[in-house]
């Protein structure tokens, strides 16, 4: 799962963007405390940065095709569920996720604007000294 939002309004450690926008990865919606204290690394970051910054500038209306390339299948924009938020969700966030064709909006009872890539495709990696059979 894919969170986005400004750095204060994001739960866990953050990577912070341009513009104050940070970008959290968790393995699945249940995040625990390894996720909330891991600071997130890799050029996973930095792709996903580059393909959320298309989207802001209307640069592409697919962001859950680019996405699925490393096995997303949600995104998460909070709004001041962390006990460090300040401002509600970033409404140009919001706006650019509401123009993506291969993102269906889910509704929830939580206070989070909750995504669902219909693009996602899932991903298998074989880590080096891993054997197949």
């Amino acid at each position: 799962m894919v969170w986005l939002g400004d750095v204060e309004t994001l739960p866990g450690t953050p990577v912070e963007g341009p513009d104050g926008l940070g970008v959290w990865i968790t393995r699945n919606a249940q995040s625990d405390v390894t996720d909330l204290s891991a600071r997130g690394e890799g050029p996973a970051y930095t792709d996903f940065d580059q393909y959320v910054q298309l989207a802001l500038n209307g640069q592409t209306s697919r962001l859950g095709h680019l996405l699925s390339t490393y096995g997303i299948k949600f995104l998460a924009v909070p709004d001041g569920i962390s006990p460090k938020a300040t401002q509600a969700a970033r409404q140009d966030v919001l706006r650019a996720l509401e123009t993506q064709t291969d993102l269906a909006r889910i509704d929830t009872d939580e206070p989070i604007a909750l995504y669902q890539n219909v693009a996602f495709m899932p991903v298998k990696a074989q880590l080096p000294g891993d054997r197949a059979g």
